[in-house]
């Protein structure tokens, strides 16, 4: 590993505050700030305090249907100290300072474990990348969803392991999985890379967290809460679709129906992921660290960027492609190659550029059934993979 100055991006923080606050005024302007995938947790929180049916009954919305493990209504509890505007506002500041920290924190991954040196112009590619995701984002902040909440655990998770502190590592994974059971396809990598203590403590962490459940509702109530989880879990897709996973990409394009059901989503992820890690595995070299560490990193951070195209939910979850994205800024940054930069731009356009307010309501909703948000996701994959597992001899390192 190569050591850095450890310098702070204060640019790069006064940038984003000043596009979240932006957001924030806005949406309070336009009377749209109603964040209502968090009040399902928050309302699901007040109904477990209060004794009540927590499963199978929607908050605000029609569809809003709290679907997380028992463990994780356990960690909005205190949000129920607040009135639910305050709890609300505080919510967002947490979206938004999680955002902030998980790009600093990928852009120190990537300049340290991928390129071994830090970029001279990390403030403007870590502003970039923040732009790349910014129609997802925003829909982040205007639902009050998790996922760069969950971005960031999963980044921490990958740094401790690289810093082969897996304790912590696990612990991170643990809650992720806790928040959103289909990262399980992290283990896959975690494995290959022989990471046993991380996969320990990933173990110990959900024994815990059943411990803590049990405490909190009993244990005939843990177990009854658990099965109307998992019901709760299969219905998810019943009542939501999306143009952009594997299964309507197919259907939409060479029409053949796949039977959409949790078995088969499930194998296509690890179907997937086993194939990129004998990718990754044929291209490890024992005797390079760096190349091993490359090979881990790239391929967790496709393991996350590909669940969108896995499992149907909303088009916001697609940020999930955040670090995958800054891997490529850098790397159009540094190379320098006018066509890889001209490939790179086309897939952001189409992954990040699908708003009503810059397309159009009309175009919008061809982009959407086109499913060209997945296609471009899938592709910024395939790019990634390429140039940092195929090409990897053209990366210029830092070999100080």
């Amino acid at each position: 590993m190569v050591q850095q100055e450890n310098k702070q991006p204060y640019f790069f923080i006064a940038f984003a505050a000043i596009f979240f606050i932006a957001i924030f005024i806005i949406e309070n302007i336009n009377h749209r700030f109603w964040l209502n995938d968090f009040k399902v947790y928050y309302s699901a929180a007040k109904a477990f305090l209060n004794g009540e049916k927590i499963y199978g009954v929607p908050f605000g919305l029609d569809t809003g249907y709290y679907k997380y493990s028992p463990f994780v209504l356990l960690l909005f509890t205190p949000d129920c100290l607040l009135p639910y505007n305050v709890a609300a506002i505080f919510h967002f500041v947490v979206i938004a300072a999680s955002a902030i920290a998980c790009i600093i924190l990928a852009n120190k991954i990537i300049s340290t474990y991928v390129f071994r040196a830090k970029s001279e112009k990390e403030n403007l590619l870590m502003s970039a990348a923040l732009l790349c995701i910014a129609v997802h984002i925003i829909r982040e902040l205007h639902l009050g969803n998790v996922n760069i909440i969950i971005l960031l655990l999963l980044t921490c998770s990958l740094w401790f392991m690289l810093e082969q502190k897996y304790a912590p590592s696990g612990i991170f994974l643990g809650i992720a999985v806790l928040l959103k059971p289909y990262f399980l396809i992290l283990l896959v990598p975690v494995v290959v890379f022989r990471k046993w203590k991380t996969v320990l403590s990933f173990v110990f962490t959900l024994i815990v967290s059943e411990i803590i459940c049990t405490l909190a509702f009993g244990y005939t109530r843990n177990i009854a809460l658990h099965r109307e989880w998992f019901d709760a879990a299969y219905a998810h897709g019943t009542y939501l679709q999306s143009n952009h996973t594997f299964q309507s990409l197919i259907k939409n394009y060479f029409n053949i129906q796949i039977i959409a059901s949790t078995v088969i989503t499930g194998f296509a992820a690890v179907l997937f992921t086993v194939l990129l890690i004998i990718i990754l595995s044929r291209r490890k070299n024992k005797n390079d660290d760096s190349l091993v560490n490359r090979n881990l990193v790239s391929g967790y951070f496709c393991s996350i960027a590909v669940v969108p195209n896995l499992v149907i939910t909303d088009t916001e979850h697609f940020l999930l492609s955040l670090p995958l994205i800054m891997m490529l800024i850098d790397y159009v940054q540094r190379q320098r190659n006018k066509f890889s930069t001209g490939i790179f731009i086309l897939l952001i356009l189409f992954y990040g550029a699908n708003s009503t307010d810059l397309l159009g309501k009309t175009l919008s909703q061809q982009f959407d059934s086109m499913g060209l948000l997945g296609i471009s996701n899938l592709l910024i994959i395939f790019f990634a993979l390429y140039l940092f597992l195929f090409r990897h001899e053209t990366i210029k390192l830092n070999e100080r």
